[in-house]
């Protein structure tokens, strides 16, 4: 994916076949009509720019599907985040209840001060920068 969003910098959008689809969700009154399309690119196309990563082309088919390839990468992506959400977990606990207590000793000195907890923080980054994580 790194080899082909480069060639896209570069050369432009590689898709050479784009097959849009529609099917119904359920035959009943309560289906939705779901659409779809399909892209895929053939690898020729990619030989001829000049500047795909030779040793990323010997791993390709001869038609790549582009919306399999892109749904794999990120969940590749979000694999490796769920890895390093584990490795930091515990850290990540201590360092919020450090802030928690430091928190609440600012509080008791100045109970009308308004004031933001780390896990308030927490929960309003996460919503404002991974909305589609918290479903």
């Amino acid at each position: 994916m790194e080899a082909l969003r480069n060639f896209v910098q570069h050369r432009g959008l590689p898709v050479d076949w784009a097959s849009p689809q529609a099917k119904w969700t359920d035959a009943g009154p309560d289906g939705l009509l779901e659409f779809s399309i399909e892209l895929a690119t053939a690898k020729s196309s990619l030989v001829e720019g000049g500047s795909f990563k030779k040793e990323v082309l010997h791993e390709l088919d001869e038609r790549v599907d582009l919306t399999v390839a892109t749904r794999r990468y990120i969940e590749s992506l979000s694999d490796v985040q769920s890895a390093v959400r584990s490795l930091i977990q515990e850290t990540l606990e201590r360092s919020r209840a450090t802030i928690e207590g430091a928190h609440g000793r600012y509080k008791s000195v100045c109970n009308d001060c308004l004031g933001l907890t780390a896990s308030q923080w927490d929960e309003e980054k996460r919503i404002e920068i991974f909305p589609l994580l918290l479903d």
